[in-house]
């Protein structure tokens, strides 16, 4: 059996002290669930796994956390894979949000059964071990719900994996109405063994890597073979303007994409119809341009976990563009993907 240890090992990185020292206990994660064997069984109407004598499962999740480039998404993928159950998903938090309100919209539980327990259950006929990549909270309504469906995937038996950017305690900071959320944050620190990667190296930006900040009419040329024409394009319920489009790119303004109100299902869209994002005409992102910014997050993490690369251009520089107090610490761990993103690009056309 192959443990986080001997995966990681076999990587051959540059050793990193913090990830050396947590390796153990991520090996005793996955050691205890892979011993232990489990059952699906019913309890008042829905599914709950159960271990073979009865008893819960001994594990109920576990909660990496640390800044931009840890590593917190490698050693999470070290987990899963040293999982050795079949009933195992890993998913980006974005998208699975997206799913839960389209499951909430679709759920018809049998009468007598609350609809959170109920799509738990659902959720556990096919899942003993969920794993979300990037837990962040963005909106009270989010946290509140997603809060009663992590209590109820707990009652199933269901084991969490995250891997955050904040601690616990610090999610949603400074949101509107998060007194609300304190609960579920106490249910959650309760449940999970957390592991803090703490702020050391930035692994995404230590190549050295630049934002592409070349002409993009010049770079959509390039990319598609065609030249830039300006014409409209629908993304959900918005019509949009473009400065070019094609399948293998699409090139428009930062004001188009993010100072509307698009969401997590316009930008999944876009990112499935588009292999690269050309984004020009970013402003100053002050605190006048919060909520532009967080659509701008939340664009970036979708274009992350599917590896569409995202090419900036800006009069401004982008390391210090945002001044947002709210956003910014946000915007950092943004950076440092679209830096990753940009050495994506930068390999492609190496290879083309």
């Amino acid at each position: 059996m192959s443990l986080p240890s001997r995966l990681y090992q076999e990587k051959g990185l540059t050793p990193d002290a913090v990830q050396n020292a947590i390796l153990p206990e991520l090996d005793q994660f996955c050691e205890t669930f892979n011993r232990s064997d489990f059952q699906l069984v019913e309890d008042k109407g829905v599914g709950v796994w159960r271990c073979t004598d009865g008893s819960k499962p001994p594990l109920q999740g576990l909660y990496m956390f640390g800044t931009v480039g840890r590593g917190k998404s490698m050693l999470m993928q070290d987990v899963f894979d040293s999982i050795q159950t079949p009933k195992k998903r890993r998913v980006h938090f974005h998208s699975f949000m997206e799913e839960l309100h389209t499951r909430m919209h679709d759920l018809t539980p049998p009468k007598g059964i609350d609809r959170m327990h109920f799509m738990a259950s659902e959720i556990a006929q096919d899942c003993q071990i969920l794993c979300f990549d990037e837990f962040f909270i963005t909106n009270i309504a989010d946290g509140m719900m997603l809060g009663r469906l992590i209590d109820a995937l707990f009652h199933c038996g269901v084991t969490l994996c995250a891997t955050s950017n904040w601690s616990i305690e610090n999610l949603f900071q400074d949101g509107h109405n998060r007194s609300h959320l304190m609960p579920f944050m106490k249910s959650l620190k309760a449940s999970m063994d957390i592991i803090d990667l703490g702020s050391g190296t930035d692994y995404r930006k230590q190549d050295g890597a630049a934002l592409f900040k070349a002409q993009h009419n010049e770079t959509f040329k390039q990319l598609t073979g065609v030249i830039a024409e300006a014409v409209p394009f629908e993304l959900g319920y918005f019509t949009l303007k473009s400065k070019g489009i094609h399948s293998k790119a699409l090139w428009t303004s930062f004001e188009q994409l993010c100072e509307h109100a698009l969401g997590r299902a316009e930008y999944l869209e876009l990112v499935s119809k588009h292999n690269h994002l050309l984004i020009d005409e970013i402003p100053e992102l002050d605190v006048h341009k919060t909520e532009a910014i967080m659509r701008f997050i939340v664009m970036v993490d979708i274009a992350y976990e599917a590896g569409v690369p995202v090419l900036l251009e800006s009069q401004h520089d982008i390391d210090t563009i945002c001044t947002a107090p709210d956003a910014a610490f946000a915007f950092e761990r943004t950076l440092s993907r679209i830096y990753e993103l940009n050495q994506i690009y930068t390999q492609q056309q190496k290879s083309a």
